[in-house]
């Protein structure tokens, strides 16, 4: 995935939006994710999507 993500310049467009969003006065919220692994929600009672 990084060669895309450097080939569409994603680093430089998401400085800009969030940049953008900044200068309007829109907050600006970041969630670290990841992919789903086996075994991630086993201990969870209540799952939600």
């Amino acid at each position: 995935m990084e060669p895309v993500a450097k080939e569409v310049g994603l680093l430089d467009n998401l400085r800009s939006v969030v940049g953008a969003a900044r200068e309007a006065g829109v907050r600006v919220v970041f969630v670290p994710h990841r992919r789903w692994q086996p075994g991630d929600y086993e201990t969870w009672d209540h799952p939600n999507s």
